[in-house]
């Protein structure tokens, strides 16, 4: 905006605005939001009649489907974290069940129901059961049970954040190095997120 007048802004300068970032496409539809709201802001206060910002349409963008890590940089990982370890743990929990790094770190033991979890998707609402196949219950059977939730943060007081996991994981990949890093573009920016892999699941009726 610079120096523009938030009192003056047409519905021209808004789009203005947004084209001028169509190479970056989040970010000139972020800015809309921001500037949205900012201009609802300025006719509470009186100093507009109307908001220049509704209505004008953000930019389309293509969601890139993240292709999961192939099996070389799993093993290049599971080597480099031992059996015990939180950030093995969390890998194995989002390779071996399937599901999204949110359900994964809401995972408590008491989910664990006839050699399956029972989880019930945050992003879905629904329920299904994951049969725990060998290679996870490894693992499961490895950590330690200091809280209800499976991750648990330092303490073993809580369950583990995003932020912490995100963070843990990514420590990890940069002691391996490039050998992992070149199957994982877009693991460097959310790596917890390319471990999601079709695993045979079970829908639970309500």
């Amino acid at each position: 905006m610079g120096e523009t007048n938030p009192a003056k802004m047409q519905r021209k300068d808004v789009i203005r605005l947004r084209d001028a970032n169509s190479e970056k496409a989040y970010f000139a539809n972020y800015s809309l939001r921001v500037l949205r709201v900012l201009m609802e802001h300025c006719v509470d206060l009186g100093w507009r009649e109307t908001n220049p910002v509704r209505g004008v349409p953000e930019l389309k963008t293509v969601q890139k489907d993240r292709e999961p890590w192939p099996q070389e940089p799993l093993d290049v990982y599971r080597d480099t974290c031992p059996l015990g370890t939180r950030e093995r743990l969390v890998m194995d929990l989002c390779v071996g069940t399937g599901q999204r790094i949110g359900d994964v770190l809401e995972m408590r033991w008491s989910d664990i129901e006839n050699g399956g979890f029972v989880v019930r998707q945050n992003k879905t609402g629904k329920e299904l059961w994951v049969p725990i196949l060998p290679e996870l219950q490894i693992a499961l059977d490895a950590a330690k049970r200091n809280s209800v939730f499976i991750l648990t943060n330092e303490r073993g007081t809580n369950r583990w954040s995003y932020r912490g996991a995100s963070a843990a994981v990514r420590n990890v990949m940069e002691r391996i190095g490039g050998s992992i890093t070149k199957f994982t573009v877009d693991a460097t920016t959310r790596p917890v997120s390319s471990w999601r892999r079709p695993v045979a699941t079970t829908w639970l009726p309500r």
